[in-house]
């Protein structure tokens, strides 16, 4: 690992690479900086895939939006920072790693400012775009910083520090979007992004330009990164035009038909490049395919249910956007309080139990949001299924993360990170259109039953099934207000039965997950960690 040493931003630069190897004192107060730094970084991209969420009702209200445009408000951010994270893990290993998280913070920090002065819901998708860009920068770097400056037997720990606090971020970020948007402004959920970011540049500065790995000539897989973005820009248009024109309506197929093409390609380009964004050759390790597979089942299983609880809670349940975006605390409060002690614990169990355990838990989490939705009240209906979905994944977050950095030399950390990254957020990405999908036949499917033994006339039917896309927002615009009333019950009804669908089939990845780790991780990844220098 090469350091370059800048004696003008650290006074204890000259010593630092021998304070590094030995623990001196400076070393540790230039990690504490590093590890407030990557927090912080990580938690902007983190928060800002979380904190939209609470916004969305409010959004497809205030735009007159249907659902599959403000399913672009998200999907355009998980598009870009999926899409890119490989790229952003490369640029961070040949040019230095907090470059890349400097230069990830000035285009996310400007992106957001943008999204909050944004007019119209187009322009906030296309801000949304570069918020993705610069995410594809913070998350690989942060991560892939915070390795390189902890000795291998520290790491599991600091990793567990790192993932408890960015995952507090990520959940405080809805609680206070929601107060917010209820008492303020959507906007400001965006421009609150300006004090975080030029606080990560300041504690940056505090430390030396070390550990930053610089390969010259290397050249970027600028191919790669523009065959995957198009493949998923292809697969996307498809997965949310399909509910509403049909699965086998012209441009659908001709969509999902290009992005699988473009996907063959890139998996082929990657096969043969030296510099591939993408090294295939890093899923010759069982470790790192199994846990990479964890990761794509778990974080779509997530990003689903948290792009649609928020609808539910809101719009169903009648929580302010406050009280909705507190539902998720307890999940981040055992997070918080208990990831790092599983890390720790990594080097004594391994980390196959954990994730088997934590999948298989988090499983049923899931089906107790799909089995308790005629339960009254957020203790009896809600706080269950976060707990359970809570202990599930503190129990997976830490072991997954390290199984998958474990796996590779320190020299791939930057790919290897920026690879498993993009798979939780490619994962999300189309989940959120699968599941999205899903709810809508279902939704579709439930309502027309609904209306065929409803006492509405057939004017009255076909006006409320034409506005099926846009789910709960539907209405009647001149009726008694017991026809108001009925169709009220309906959409809700409907809107339940396909929200307890996305339940179940989040449950059953999980249980794959679970299956997929149990076959193929092996029982002394916890013991790599600990011994990988």
């Amino acid at each position: 690992m090469t350091t370059v040493v800048n004696p003008i931003q650290s006074p204890c630069a000259e010593v630092h690479a021998l304070a590094l190897a030995h623990d001196q004192p400076c070393a540790a107060a230039a990690r504490k900086w590093i590890m407030l730094a990557c927090i912080l970084a990580s938690s902007l991209a983190f928060m800002d895939g979380t904190i939209v969420n609470v916004a969305l009702p409010e959004l497809q209200k205030i735009f007159s939006a249907s659902v599959s445009r403000v399913q672009w408000v998200v999907e355009s951010y998980q598009l870009l920072s999926s899409s890119l994270l490989l790229v952003g893990g490369a640029l961070g290993d040949h040019y230095g790693r907090s470059r890349a998280l400097r230069a990830g913070v000035i285009i996310f920090v400007a992106a957001s400012v943008w999204c909050g002065l944004a007019p119209q819901i187009h322009q906030l998708i296309i801000a949304r775009a570069v918020q993705g860009m610069g995410a594809a920068l913070l998350i690989p770097a942060s991560l892939s910083l915070l390795v390189s400056v902890y000795p291998a037997d520290k790491r599991g720990a600091a990793i567990g520090t790192w993932a408890s606090w960015t995952g507090v971020f990520a959940a405080l970020g809805p609680v206070a979007g929601g107060w917010l948007i209820e008492h303020v402004s959507w906007r400001l959920i965006f421009f609150m992004n300006v004090p975080l970011g030029a606080a990560v540049l300041l504690f940056l500065a505090r430390v030396s330009e070390g550990h930053t790995k610089q390969e010259k000539g290397a050249r970027l897989d600028w191919l790669g990164a523009t065959l995957i973005t198009l493949s998923l820009t292809a697969l996307l248009l498809g997965l949310l035009d399909a509910p509403a024109v049909g699965w086998f309506a012209p441009r659908v197929v001709a969509f999902l038909s290009t992005g699988f093409v473009l996907l063959i390609a890139f998996l082929w380009v990657e096969s043969r490049q030296q510099n591939a964004m993408m090294p295939l050759r890093l899923f010759r390790s069982r470790d790192f395919a199994a846990a990479n597979a964890l990761t794509f089942l778990l974080y779509a299983s997530l990003g689903g249910a948290l792009f649609f609880l928020p609808f539910y809670l809101i719009q169903v349940r009648h929580f302010s956007a406050t009280e909705a975006g507190a539902a998720f605390l307890p999940f981040i409060v055992l997070i918080f309080l208990f990831s790092a002690r599983v890390g720790a614990l990594m080097p004594r169990l391994g980390a196959r139990l954990l994730l088997v355990a934590g999948a298989l838990i988090a499983s049923c989490g899931y089906a107790l949001f799909a089995l308790l939705t005629s339960q009254p009240g957020y203790v009896r209906a809600i706080l269950p299924a976060v707990l359970v979905l809570g202990i599930g994944m503190t129990l997976s977050v830490t072991p997954l993360t390290t199984t998958v950095m474990a796996s590779v030399s320190e020299s791939e950390s930057g790919v290897a990170s920026g690879v498993n990254n993009a798979v939780s957020r490619v994962a999300s990405l189309l989940a959120i259109a699968i599941l999205g999908a899903i709810l809508q036949a279902t939704f579709s499917s439930r309502l027309s039953a609904n209306l065929r033994t409803s006492t509405l006339d057939a004017a009255q039917q076909a006006e409320i099934y034409g506005q099926r896309s846009r789910l709960l927002n539907a209405s009647l615009k001149t009726a008694s207000p017991a026809a108001q009333q009925e169709t009220s019950s309906m959409l809700q009804n409907s809107f339940v039965i396909g929200f307890r669908r996305v339940m179940e089939f989040s449950a059953l990845s999980c249980v794959l997950g679970a299956v997929l780790v149990g076959s193929l991780v092996s029982g002394q990844t916890g013991h790599a960690a600990k011994n990988q220098s």
